[in-house]
């Protein structure tokens, strides 16, 4: 063809974009949105191929226009054809139901990776972690799982990635009384086997599994191999217990009576060997005993009935974490009722005592109305634990999963600071606010819990520098460059992250993998969190991404700062 019949082509092509423009403008004008969006639709290539970039802005607007007419289906039907980026924007900036069709449609017509970006983009974690599965990432959909709050499922995932710790982690939040508790045991307790370890948590959590007579033989198999666990830990009662709850089931189960002889046998062997003893001296205490090498975890030292150094009964358990268990507890003293947080590994050496005394230390120095109150530490045959304020509400997190309005939002945020500035006066950082660690009780009173891995502000030797710890989601740069040497500022960037994700419903980098997390904390701007929600107000936006500036210079000066710039947000939020 001749320059000159291209160049005709070229014309031609331009006036019907033009025409097309024009007649579009017309009928969007006229409110006939549909109508704009499918004169759109029919000038793009057919197919289910990716639309060429030159089209996409057209592409987009037919996808709001669809979406305008109600017609959400086709508009998923054009958006699904976009790259994924844009795809996830368009799905925030258009609504949930837009998103949600678009994934059904991605999975539907073989775009699982599409699909799956998009729900886990808007938060639709039980689809995005069917999805990862089905991707073949376990480890992705078993963290999406537990979001979901669906831990047999994650459990699952786990598993089928090889990690059996986390495999097990995720079944000990399930209560006793929830329908899947005693399978989940079954399966606890398998992993545990295969392992070959047994901690305070899966003692505590299979502790009602016990009590009940096994139903089936999965579970008659569980309590076999728990048995024998609890037998090479060296864990002789819990080990009859076991027994005695097989023996429940089958009088003549012939594992259980073994181990009950075996267990008397040994107990008849040292009463051989053994002269009788005088009346027994005062207990050591458990300091002089804490280096002992090999020291194992003592099962069952932290029960509910438990009377913990003749004072402290514990009434139930009422929170786990990674490295402790926490109750509810009747001081019989003072006949007060208090929490205890019992750390579930016995103290290793001086230096881990030294840490738990520091904590204590730290803790009690913040008296404060925004900060859990702590009272004492003590030792419990080599563990030890400290009382603190007994606190009735639910966590931040919770909270954002009930819903929150922007204006209550506000409030527990600039609660969290006042209570940060009260530890920042006295030199002491948290390093690890997320909304697991900001309690808000029955009376809308924020408290900060868990200083355990705060520290003061130039304490030598406090932290060896290169450490990393907190939660990827909300860490400083700063942190995972130098942890030692962090300042009240990590805590205000942790605190941004936060108020990110209770206005734009999301953390700004999504659900990467680790590495990948880290790698955006240090180096990525975030974007504004009014892309994911545009009902935040400009100036609340502007507020939280100074908050995330990466150089703790940038960052507002201190808590009491950003804390008078929120209040000065609060009238929008009405």
């Amino acid at each position: 063809m001749s320059e000159e019949g291209k160049a005709t082509r070229d014309d031609d092509s331009d006036s019907r974009t033009l025409n097309i423009v024009g007649r579009v403008n017309q009928l969007e004008t006229e409110g006939r949105f549909v109508e704009a969006a499918a004169l759109i639709a029919a000038t793009l290539p057919p197919g289910s191929e990716e639309i060429p970039r030159p089209l996409l802005p057209m592409a987009r607007r037919a996808v709001a226009l669809f979406v305008l007419g109600g017609e959400v289906r086709s508009a998923a039907q054009v958006m699904v054809r976009f790259p994924i980026d844009l795809a996830l924007l368009m799905a925030d900036e258009s609504g949930q139901p837009l998103g949600l069709a678009a994934a059904a449609l991605a999975e539907a017509t073989g775009h699982p990776e599409l699909a799956f970006r998009l729900r886990s983009w808007q938060g639709h974690y039980s689809g995005a972690a069917r999805l990862a599965r089905q991707l073949g990432r376990h480890s992705e959909a078993g963290e999406l799982f537990l979001r979901a709050r669906l831990p047999v499922e994650a459990s699952r995932s786990f598993s089928q990635a090889g990690d059996r710790r986390h495999a097990l982690e995720a079944l000990l939040g399930i209560e006793s009384t929830d329908p899947e508790y005693r399978g989940a045991c079954v399966t606890a307790i398998r992993l545990a086997s295969e392992e070959g370890e047994i901690s305070y948590a899966l003692d505590q959590f299979v502790s009602p599994f016990l009590e009940a007579p096994a139903h089936d033989a999965a579970e008659l198999d569980a309590l076999t191999l728990l048995a024998n666990l609890y037998l090479r830990k060296g864990l002789r009662e819990n080990a009859k217990r076991a027994a005695a709850a097989l023996l429940a089931a089958d009088p003549a189960h012939p594992i259980a009576l073994q181990i009950q002889a075996t267990i008397k046998v040994q107990l008849a062997d040292e009463a051989a060997l053994l002269p009788d003893l005088p009346a027994a001296p005062r207990l050591p205490d458990p300091e002089d005993i804490l280096q002992a090498p090999g020291r194992l975890p003592i099962a069952g030292v932290f029960s509910v009935g438990t009377l913990v150094e003749g004072r402290y009964k514990l009434v139930a358990r009422i929170g786990r974490g990674g490295t402790s268990a926490i109750f509810k507890a009747l001081d019989t003293v003072l006949g007060d009722h208090i929490a205890l947080k019992a750390f579930l590994q016995p103290v290793p050496d001086e230096n881990a005592d030294r840490r738990i005394r520091r904590e204590l230390r730290m803790a009690r120095e913040l008296t404060h109305q925004n900060i859990v109150r702590v009272h004492e530490l003590g030792s419990q045959q080599g563990f030890r634990y400290i009382t603190m304020e007994l606190l009735e509400g639910v966590d931040l997190r919770d909270k954002m999963v009930a819903g929150l309005t922007m204006a209550k939002a506000l409030d527990y945020l600039i609660q969290v600071c006042d209570g940060l500035s009260a530890a920042h006066a006295k030199g002491i950082v948290h390093r690890d606010i997320k909304p697991e660690n900001c309690f808000v009780t029955n009376s809308e009173v924020v408290k900060i819990l868990d200083f355990g891995i705060a520290k003061v502000v130039a304490a030598p030797g406090a932290t060896q520098s290169g450490a990393i710890l907190g939660t990827p989601a909300y860490i400083s740069p700063e942190q995972i460059n130098d942890y030692s040497g962090v300042t009240h500022k990590a805590d205000i960037y942790s605190l941004g992250m936060v108020a990110y994700e209770v206005f734009a419903h999301r953390t700004p980098f999504g659900l990467p993998d680790l590495m990948s997390l880290i790698r955006m904390q240090l180096d990525e701007i975030p974007p504004s969190p009014r892309e994911f929600n545009p009902a935040i107000p400009e100036s609340l936006a502007r507020i939280i991404l100074r908050t995330l500036e990466k150089k703790p210079e940038l960052r507002h000066e201190n808590c009491e700062e950003l804390k008078m710039e929120l209040i000065g947000v609060r009238p929008l939020l009405i």
